[in-house]
């Protein structure tokens, strides 16, 4: 079985995010743009939701050439869901490795009574899963 987070033609990388934003009714619209160099990019922006709900995404990824196919993978991402009104709900991200996390891949769910952090190992979601989530939290 593949790795859902490995190696990816670039064009195919860059399809799947698009498809996540561009084909699910739960998006309203999103300001994501991405920025590239020979060997990494960026995608970046915000992507606004039904019941006021934006996600900020932010995913680096290297870029290796192979022969003359260019293929991509995620180094560094985050999601972060919050309420436009600046409430936050959840967040997914590698940016830190907690001390008692065997990896950096972690969830934090926010809750009026305060944060949890649960370390999700490497089967971290993609950004239509987090949608897919965040659907089930609001269209119940």
């Amino acid at each position: 079985m593949a790795d859902k987070h490995g190696w990816n033609d670039l064009e195919n990388y860059l399809l799947v995010v698009w498809r996540a934003v561009d084909d699910d009714p739960f998006v309203v619209r999103n300001t994501l743009a991405v920025e590239q160099s020979p060997e990494a990019g960026e995608v970046s922006g915000d992507v606004f939701c039904h019941g006021d709900l934006v996600i900020d995404v932010t995913k680096h990824f290297e870029i290796r050439t192979i022969g003359k196919r260019r293929q991509a993978r995620t180094v560094y991402y985050a999601y972060h869901a919050r309420y436009e009104n600046g409430g936050d709900i959840l967040r997914y991200d590698n940016s830190d490795q907690h001390p008692s996390h065997p990896t950096a891949h972690h969830k934090h769910e926010f809750h009026p009574d305060g944060e949890t952090v649960t370390h999700i190992g490497t089967d971290w979601p993609h950004l239509s899963e987090v949608l897919d989530e965040l659907k089930r939290l609001v269209w119940k």
